[in-house]
């Protein structure tokens, strides 16, 4: 009498996606780790989710994926964009602040006005938008000193010290 053994494949491994909206940042990573899912995290600012709550997910919940099929890019919300005060910080540094938050979702623009100031040629000495919330859609006023201006108080200094 012969034996005969055969193995059935159950295929590949699926799962149902999950629904993040109620789950935190690093409670979704454990999920996705835990279950296997390649994920990506974005970061956008937006005028009505808060900070830190899910604003989308690029598979819908309860859609089933193999385990071959198994990506999802989740964007959580930085909140409101809130513009820092740039007095005081180099010329050369504003292309590079504008694209790091236009990279997170908002559309902010700038105009560039060169000023007589006593601060060092290049450094920002105003800005329109300073240490405070503001739309996602901004255009931004930035003064520059163009190093023309002599500073009475710097002088008077250098004489006191003689």
């Amino acid at each position: 009498f012969r034996s005969l053994t055969i193995i059935v494949s159950k295929g590949a491994k699926v799962l149902n996606m999950e629904d993040f909206t109620s789950k935190t940042q690093t409670e979704a990573e454990k999920w996705c780790q835990e279950n296997n899912v390649n994920y990506e995290v974005k970061e956008k600012f937006s005028d009505t989710i808060e900070n830190g709550k899910l604003i989308s997910q690029s598979v819908k919940a309860g859609t089933t994926k193999k385990e071959t099929d198994n990506e999802v890019t989740l964007t959580y919300s930085l909140g409101k964009p809130y513009f820092s005060n740039m007095n005081g910080i180099s010329e050369s540094e504003i292309a590079k602040t504008f694209y790091e938050y236009n990279q997170k979702g908002v559309n902010f623009t700038y105009t560039i006005k060169y000023v007589d100031s006593s601060e060092e040629k290049g450094k920002i000495v105003w800005t329109s938008k300073c240490n405070e919330f503001v739309t996602l859609k901004e255009e931004i006023e930035i003064h520059v000193s163009n190093g023309s201006k002599n500073d009475d108080t710097k002088v008077n200094k250098i004489f006191q010290v003689f």
